[in-house]
């Protein structure tokens, strides 16, 4: 008998701590959503594309000379910045993704040098995953360095040729 009611409060306990799980929105829910948050941040230039293959497109956008990456939270029922960083230099503003790996960045360089900043996406959430940074040596001395550590000018090369075969998403400056 004692087991019983064990049993009996151990389920109704499990029943009380149940955590509800959110249904993935429809693709509509999701564009009207990502339509709106456009309109009031003024962006025009972007992409949508499930970058961390979760169901739910992720939107990829660049305004002001500066990029960044949304996702819609679904529990929230609302679009969330993830992350976004000015863009420097005059290269062309390209955004790189990897939806095998889950992964968004971009490239900062000016005359000195600069660096590939590559996330790692998850729902709304995003790590740094790679950090290649680069001076050329016209305004300081050069160097190569991957998530801080020095790194050959080959290795270097090798990893660079790594991010330039994920796909790419260029905008035009300005607009």
């Amino acid at each position: 008998m004692k087991k019983r009611i064990g049993i009996l409060l151990f389920l109704m306990l499990l029943l009380l701590i149940a955590v509800p799980v959110s249904a993935k929105p429809s693709k509509s829910t999701v564009k009207k959503a990502y339509q709106t948050y456009r309109i009031k941040k003024g962006i025009h230039q972007y992409k949508l594309v499930d970058v961390d293959k979760n169901g739910v497109q992720d939107m990829l956008y660049c305004k002001d000379e500066r990029m960044g990456v949304c996702s819609y939270k679904t529990s929230k029922k609302k679009v969330v910045l993830v992350k976004r960083a000015p863009m420097t230099g005059k290269a062309p503003l390209t955004l790189y993704y990897n939806k095998s790996k889950h992964y968004f960045g971009w490239c900062q360089g000016d005359t000195g040098g600069g660096k590939y900043t590559i996330y790692k996406l998850k729902g709304t959430k995003a790590k740094s995953a790679i950090a290649i940074k680069w001076a050329n040596g016209r305004l300081q001395p050069a160097y190569w360095k991957k998530n801080g550590k020095n790194i050959s000018k080959a290795q270097f090369d090798k990893e660079v040729q790594k991010i330039w075969k994920y796909k790419t998403i260029t905008f035009e400056h300005g607009l």
